[in-house]
Parts: C-alpha cells; structure tokens; sequence
C-alpha cells in the first residue's frame, strides 16, 4: 500500500484584514500563497484559479510577481475582485455617503428619515436613541427586544420592545407589499419562470429592511453620480444588502450561512449605522495590483478577470502558457449564490449574464452536485494545462464531505496527489496535485483495508486520540493514492460516492479496532478516536512537539514567531502537523514574547544544565522529607517512599509537561501507592492542556495521579510541623491550570 506523499503545513503569515462578505467566502489566510512562492521548487509563469472563490488567493499571487487568469461566474465576486485591486481611500466613499445623506425624503433629509425608523428611548433615562438593532424570533410578525447603547446614562444591552417601537413598524409593515413586489420585479423583468424562487429568497428581508434598501437604491438610481462614484456607491450598497437580510444570528455565529433559512432568532440590523461602518470596511489599507478583463491580459504580475464559468474559456492565447494552479474550492452555498443573483439584478439589472441568473432556479446544492460541478471545473482547466501542471489545492472549511469532494473531483479529473498536510479541523487543509493522463482501466481495490491501515497508521504514528475528520483525511488521502477513489466522471455516481462513504464510516463501528473518547453526540465528529490496541505507538504527539520546540529555543535563544512555525512544519509534516493552540502553550510554557523584537526569548532559567540541577535538587529535598516522615526512600526515577506493606509514592521528576511516558510505564507496576510527577510550575498551563486534549493521557492518570510544582514543594520543605497526614492534604495545594503564568524561582 503506497503511503500519502507529505508536504509541511504553511502557516499563515502576517495581520489579516477583514474584507466585505468575508463570512460567505471560504478561509484564505494571509501569506500562504506567498510562502508557497518562496519554497525552493516554486513555480514561475501564469497561475490559474478556476474557482474565483475569494479575491485575496489571487491577490497575494499577484503581489508575489505572479499573473493571474481567474475564472468568476458571480458578479459580486467580480466587483470585489475588481475593488479589491484597486484599494480606493476613505474619503472618496464618506463623499458618497454624505451626498446619500443629505438626499431629500419628503421634508426631510434622507438620513433623518431612515435613522428615525430606528429610534428608540432608554428604559432608565428615558432618553430618544438610535437602536442598534431589534431580535426577531423566526416566524414571528414583530420583534421581541431591541439592542442598544445609551450614550446618556450608560445602559446597555438588550431591552424589551416598547409600544413606540412597534408603532414605527407597524406603517412599514402596511405597505410591505409594495416594496417586495418591487423588489421581485427588478429580479424578474417580465421573466415569470424564476418567480417562486424570488418569492422564497426574498423571506430573508423584513418589511423595514426591504423598504430602507429600496429607498436607497431607488435615489442611487436617481443621483447624478459619476461612473467612478456610483461603483463606490454600488459597494456601500453591497454592504448594506447583505446586513439587511435576517441571516444574522442570535446569539452571533461564526458559521457561515449557507441555506436560505431564517436562524430561530435573528439580529435586525441598523441599516443607517451599518451603512456609515461599511465605509472602514471598503476602505481597506494595502496596495493595488492591475487589474484586467479577458482577454485583455496585465503588463506584468496582475490579475485577469474571465468573466464566466472556466467551461467557457476554451482557447489560451499565444505565448500565454499556464504554469500552476491556485484552488480554493467552495463549499456548497445556496444562501450566497443566491442573494448575489438577487443584489446583482437590483444593482446592475440586464447587465447580469442570463446564465449567472439561472442560479434563482436551481434547485440542487447537495455534495453530489457540487462534487460534480467541482470536477468540471478541474477537467475544464485540465484541458488549458499540459500534462504535469501543479495545483496547490486548499480547503479552506475543512469537513469530512469536503474533503472527500474535494479528493474525488482531483482525482476523477485525472490528478496524482503529490503532498498533503493536514493541521486542525479549524485550519485550511494543503494539498499538491498534478495533472496527468487518463490512468488505464484496471480492478479496483478493496477501499476497506486500505482506509482501515490508513487510521491504524496515522493513530500509531501520533500515540494519542484525535477527531474524526483528521482520520477520515488520511483514509480518504489514502484511497487517492492507491485508486480507491472514481476515476473519471462517467465513475463518479451517487451511488459510488454513497457506498464509499458508508464503507469508511463503518469502520468507526468496528470497536475491536477504534474506541471513542468523550463522545457527545451520535455523530462521528463528535469526541476523539483512538486504537482499541496502543501497542506500537509513538510517544504522543504533543510531548514531541514540546521536545523538538524545546531543543530549537536552546538552540537559537530566540525565534520569531514565523520561523517557530516553519521550523516545527517541517520537523512534523503532514498529518502530524501541531495545531497553532499547542504551539502557543509549548512558547508559553519555556518563553517570553517580546513584542519590541516580535521574537520569542527562552527564560534565563531553561537551559538544560540549570533545569537538570533544579530536579536533582528537587529529588534530595524529596529524599529529606522522605526520612523525616519515616518513609524508606530508594531509587531516583522513580524515587520511591516505601513502608513495610509496600510502594508509598513514586515520584517522577521531568522538567517537560511530559507525563504519558511515566503514566504508561507505571502501568505494568502494582497498583499500590500514588504516582507524583513533580515539574517546575511554569510547565503546569502546558501539561494541563495536554491533559484535556488528549483523553487517553487523562484516562491514565486520573486516579492515583498528583503533579507537585517545585515552588509548591519548596514551600512543604519549609514545614517544621509536616507529618503523613498533612503532606497528603497539601501535596494537591497548588494544582495545574490554564492560566499558570508564575516563572520559576526556586532553587539556587
């Protein structure tokens, strides 16, 4: 069985900044693409994105010297491709903002006139405000609470709706027909067939949302506004259409909303407010990069926009020859897709391609289609490539149906996998691909014992559970390197794709292979997995990492935060790859940030010679205290406090946040006395953290376990009256927690 070809996980690198429908588009984290151009084989020439799934991909290739042709189907995504080349400043866009405000609306200015739609009075002072917003229970006609800030007298928080509250909206709701007839005809345009579709879209606006965006875009229309003002309108409207909607849920998620279904409470919104905050958020600091149209190409590094599905790029110029790819695939997004078809008709009407518009009518965003529309995408750009055309390939939302889409549409498209690291469920996953030719037909594998040697292996090479979804990569991961996967699409039914899967998951029923760690819920993702069998497993990930981060800061006395990262992917690449919160408690435990140099500087007191003299002095304090209490002690790892009847306590002493190794040691011995492991105290965050994430080092030590900082055993040594009783109540004194800062200062 041919193993997954690894590759070191690149971290993310620099400050990221938020840009527009950030919460609709798939994670690209900042400097990614950029150290992949740096690596020693990094390709030159043109890129190609066939996705246009986010603008920042492409715009950091570009910023890397590279040129881009970027294939986008949807018009927002293209205004802020477009946008986001060109960075335009802030005050050109409060301009636009002011002419809008000061618009008339009857004998009031326009400002005046919306902000009153969202005025308030302070329980407490009785003050006239402007809420921030109102909290809606789905399917109820009027709000049940406002939010707010009272600048007067300082309350705060959410309060129940007055009967002024609900007289504002009350008029709105009254004429609510009108504005949504409005809004479904600028959609339509005499075009019936998509009718029900809009109907059911439009349910994600609220009478008072649907009439503010309409007055808005009905005297945008009317405005004077040159072409390069009204794209600065257009974007602040973009903004305001997608605060509008009642996706906003209560209490605040982070994940993105990708259905068109109401939250069970939602956040309406304060559109004036929202429109006045979107003015930071186009107007995003950074430099510019040309920006062209196909088939218009830049003059150097840049971007070129093909305005289409790729299936309709069918020719590449002469002397444009595409060298690698850039994927970011999507996940399946029916709220995004088509609240984008709808604010692209009421902002720029019959200028919407007919076939981006057919989006209202579709009916499917299931795995299975999205998985195919993924490979067509991959085989249409496959056929612009030649053979041995690179693709670095992320997965920005890792899942377990998108990873498996995302390895089925590689593969079924006719690609190799050459690299893979995996880091965390919360963080991209990386892959290389290569284009090749068509494999020839030959018998399919059994899936089975391939997937099943997958996760044995990956479970012995960590030597601690994990979560499903890191297994379920390297299974999947796996099967594409050895031909489990369908290849080509005429192979790439629902049917194979269902019977795949189920062949997978039922080896997480198999309890004589995997045993579950602190499941919640019935569903694989939940809890960690491990071997029902540990024999011949590593020693656990995490205290490796501690190990390796120890050794560089020695090493090198300080490191940047940058160069910790590379040096520990590349130490552990990959699926071994260490989530950025087990980094950060290793730092932590053996370092200070400095945030004058941005370095990581190791504390005087870390340097092996000094911790080695501090635990043998920690073992002769012990062996004192051993005689005074009228324990027999012997031996040195363990020290043992021994009676007649037998073992007493066994002391353990690791200047590491290593507890595994002793704990599996010490399950062959009897189980008499109690194991101590004793550590200097700035090791107690890390060891506790260590201890809640991996459930099978926890199992082994929660009974019979204590762990005795130095400082606190330093303190018993200085009891005059310390008797067996009284060294059993205080041995526990001083536990391990998360927010342990105190550094060493012991002994000597």
């Amino acid at each position: 069985m041919e193993s997954v070809p690894v590759i070191p996980y690149l971290g993310p690198s620099g400050l990221a900044q938020p840009i527009p429908l950030e919460r609709f588009l798939p994670t690209c984290p900042v400097g990614v693409v950029a150290q992949f151009y740096v690596a020693a084989s990094a390709p030159t020439g043109w890129a190609l994105d066939p996705f246009g799934s986010n603008p920042l991909l492409d715009l950091e290739a570009a910023a890397s010297g590279r040129q881009v042709l970027v294939a986008c189907n949807n018009p927002i995504l293209l205004f802020l491709y477009q946008w986001l080349a060109r960075r335009p400043e802030k005050l050109p866009l409060n301009g636009v903002l002011s002419e809008l405000a000061s618009q008339a609306r009857g004998s009031e200015r326009l400002e005046t006139h919306i902000k009153g739609l969202y005025q308030t009075r302070c329980v407490i002072c009785r003050t006239p405000i402007q809420a921030d917003g109102y909290l809606w229970k789905r399917g109820e006609s009027a709000p049940y609470a406002r939010v707010y800030h009272c600048s007067v007298c300082g309350d705060t928080g959410e309060r129940l709706v007055s009967e002024e509250d609900l007289a504002l909206l009350q008029p709105l709701q009254r004429g609510e027909a009108i504005h949504r007839g409005r809004a479904i005809s600028r959609v339509l345009r005499g075009q019936e067939e998509d009718r029900a579709a809009v109907e059911e879209a439009l349910k994600v606006y609220n009478p008072r949302a649907l009439y503010v965006l309409f007055t808005l875009l009905n005297k945008l229309e009317g405005m004077p506004l040159t072409p390069e003002r009204r794209v600065l309108a257009e974007a602040l409207m973009i903004s305001l259409l997608d605060a509008g909607t009642s996706l906003w849920s209560w209490p605040a998620l982070t994940d993105q909303p990708r259905q068109i279904s109401l939250p069970a409470v939602y956040y309406e919104k304060n559109l004036w407010t929202e429109l006045e905050r979107s003015v930071d958020l186009w107007a995003q600091p950074g430099g510019a990069v040309e920006l062209t149209t196909w088939p218009q190409l830049p003059n150097g590094a840049g971007i070129c926009l093909f305005p289409g599905p790729i299936r309709n790029l069918e020719k590449l110029p002469t002397g444009l020859e595409i060298s690698h790819w850039l994927c970011l695939p999507p996940r399946p997004n029916q709220a995004f897709w088509t609240l984008s078809a709808l604010w692209s008709a009421w902002l720029w009407g019959k200028e919407v391609s007919t076939t981006f518009a057919q989006v209202l009518g579709r009916r499917r965003f299931d795995w299975y289609w999205h998985t195919r529309a993924l490979q067509q995408a991959l085989a249409s750009a496959a056929k612009l490539t030649p053979i041995g055309t690179p693709a670095f390939l992320q997965i920005g939302e890792p899942s377990a149906a998108m990873t498996f889409a995302c390895m089925t549409t590689c593969v079924s498209a006719d690609m190799a996998l050459h690299g893979l690291a995996y880091q965390s469920a919360q963080t991209p996953i990386q892959m290389i691909w290569q284009t090749q030719r068509p494999p020839e037909s030959a018998a399919k594998p059994n899936p089975q014992p391939i997937a099943r040697e997958a996760i044995r292996t990956l479970l012995l090479q960590l030597g601690e559970p994990t979560p499903y979804l890191h297994l379920f990569t390297a299974a999947t991961g796996t099967l594409a390197v050895n031909h489990g996967l369908p290849t080509g699409l005429r192979e790439l039914t629902q049917e194979k794709t269902t019977e795949l899967l189920g062949l997978l998951n039922h080896l997480f029923s198999e309890q004589d292979f995997l045993r579950r760690y602190e499941a919640s819920a019935q569903e694989l993702e939940s809890g960690k997995w491990g071997l029902a069998d540990w024999r011949g497993s590593q020693e656990p990930l995490a205290d490796r990492v501690e190990s390796e981060l120890v050794r560089l800061l020695r090493k090198e006395g300080s490191l940047s935060a940058d160069k910790v990262g590379r040096l520990i992917h590349t130490a552990f690449p990959g699926f071994l790859t260490p989530a950025p919160d087990l980094l950060e408690f290793c730092l932590n435990a053996y370092a200070d940030w400095d945030p004058t140099s941005n370095r990581w500087l190791l504390r005087e007191r870390e340097s092996q010679a000094r911790r080695k003299s501090d635990l043998q002095a920690a073992q002769h304090v012990l062996a004192v205290i051993g005689d005074k209490l009228g324990y027999r002690c012997e031996g040195t790892q363990p020290l043992r406090w021994s009676e007649a009847k037998g073992s007493a306590y066994r002391f353990y002493f690791s200047e590491g946040a290593r507890v595994s190794r002793f704990a599996e040691t010490g399950e062959d011995e009897d189980d008499e006395g109690e194991s101590v492991l004793v550590l200097p105290g700035s090791r107690a965050a890390l060891l506790k953290f260590k201890l809640l994430r991996d459930p099978r080092a926890r199992e082994a030590t929660a009974h019979s376990w204590h762990f005795l900082k130095l400082r606190a055993l330093l303190v018993l040594s200085n009891r005059n009256d310390l008797t067996r009783a009284s060294w059993a109540m205080q041995l526990d004194s001083d536990p391990i927690n998360l927010e342990e800062t105190t550094q060493l200062r012991i002994f000597g």
